[in-house]
């Protein structure tokens, strides 16, 4: 009776620890599989592009818009 007893109750233990094994599994699968919150990422990512660009490039588009107002000032000049 006592090892029938026993039997049982490590059989209830196996199986309590085979259910968490699967839920933890689960847990994390559907952490893998779930893409809420990618759009937010993709900007971020996209943003610190922008930016490092702009800072990489600083100098160029410095010299790039004085040119465009240059011109801007020149012609509007003529018009008046």
């Amino acid at each position: 009776m006592e090892k029938q007893r026993d039997n049982h109750i490590e059989q209830n233990v196996t199986e309590q620890h085979t259910t968490e094994q699967g839920g933890i599994y689960r847990k994390i699968r559907d952490f893998a599989l779930d893409e809420t919150g990618v759009g937010v990422i993709e900007l971020v990512l996209i943003l610190v592009v922008l930016v490092s660009l702009v800072i990489v490039f600083k100098k160029q588009i410095n010299t790039l818009l004085e040119n465009i107002f240059k011109q801007i000032n020149t012609k509007s000049k003529e018009v008046y």
